[in-house]
């Protein structure tokens, strides 16, 4: 009998592609989702409810368990202060009292975090390890890394088998259109103005891959070490300037690159982390880079636009044709 593996939020971005993952990889087990959003699949078994329903009866038989369920949206968080702790810090909370009262605790819990956590590190200190202090920038942030010491701290203190992941910034297909690369791409593919908060040759993130994302999240459920910590990104900084400059070349558009004003707390924020430990520990590797990525997702957001008429069939198929030619061509020499 396969191993039942509960995705928390599994209707979600990662969500899909790990259930996908699981899936296609039938040797790793089977997915149970347990989501506020209903999507309907044969695949596999849903639990329609929110993770602020939990029972105990949702939990038991779960060999794995995968904990995703968040409200992601920094802007959001920023005008919803209480919904957002209230459904990455009070859901986390309820989730695991109902996991304490478990009469049998599965394999292995794990938790994904963000890179939020860490805010403003000192430029000395990049790339930024798991054990440096950690001082969120916007409410989003500081309400992850609540949630992220109550899964700790459990652990601790009732033996729970945790094991907690940092993510970098995570793109691809599907992901939300409100992101720095989807509103950079949507802008590109459009050739309107690609739109910079605040000096892009200053602020920097680490974008990965969503495939990059799932195989971190499996090697860590499997080989995590219980109460440990481990950066899942691509282990490279991209200022926002140069992610612009490389989206504008991967859609060949005529996008010109400004700037607007930035959010409370971002000025000069530089987020690259450091992932010898998961490399170390888990085998981890990233092994989709940042154009290979960048052209999936473009494709993804090229066919949504089409759809909406927002570009003509005549565009869609020039373009199309043009990124088959550069499959094998290295587009940044």
């Amino acid at each position: 009998m396969k191993e039942k593996i509960l995705i928390v939020g599994g209707n979600g971005f990662v969500g899909k592609h790990l259930v996908k993952h699981i899936i296609k990889n039938k040797k790793e087990g089977e997915p149970v989702i347990l989501d506020v959003k209903k999507e309907g699949s044969s695949n596999y078994t849903q639990i329609w409810k929110s993770s602020l329903d939990i029972t105990r009866e949702d939990l038991e038989g779960m060999q794995y368990i995968v904990y995703l369920a968040a409200q992601a949206d920094v802007p959001l968080a920023i005008k919803s202060p209480r919904y957002t702790y209230q459904v990455n810090v009070m859901s986390a909370l309820h989730f695991l009292e109902i996991l304490r009262e478990c009469k049998t605790i599965p394999k292995k819990i794990l938790y994904m975090s963000s890179e939020s956590v860490y805010g403003h590190v000192s430029y000395e200190e990049l790339p930024i390890k798991e054990n440096t202090p950690t001082n969120p920038v916007n409410i989003y942030g500081a309400s992850k890394l609540a949630a992220e010491q109550l899964f700790r701290l459990y652990a601790g203190a009732y033996g729970l088998p945790i094991v907690i992941i940092r993510s970098g910034t995570v793109y691809g297909e599907g992901m939300r259109r409100n992101q720095v690369v989807s509103i950079f791409l949507k802008q590109a593919l459009l050739n309107e103005p690609i739109t910079i908060e605040g000096d892009g040759s200053k602020k920097s993130r680490d974008l990965n891959y969503v495939a990059n994302l799932v195989d971190g999240i499996m090697k860590a459920l499997y080989n995590g070490r219980n109460g440990s910590i481990y950066n899942i990104a691509s282990g490279t900084e991209t200022f926002l300037e140069q992610l612009a400059k490389v989206i504008k070349i991967v859609t060949m558009s005529k996008s010109d690159i400004i700037t607007k004003e930035e959010r409370v707390g971002e000025s000069g924020l530089r987020l690259v982390l450091d992932i010898t430990k998961a490399k170390n520990e888990l085998g981890y590797e990233p092994k989709v880079n940042l154009v290979d990525g960048l052209m999936l997702t473009a494709r993804d957001i090229l066919d949504e636009l089409h759809a909406k008429g927002l570009i003509s069939d005549e565009e869609y198929k020039m373009k199309l044709e043009l990124w088959n030619q550069q499959k094998n061509v290295n587009l940044l020499d």
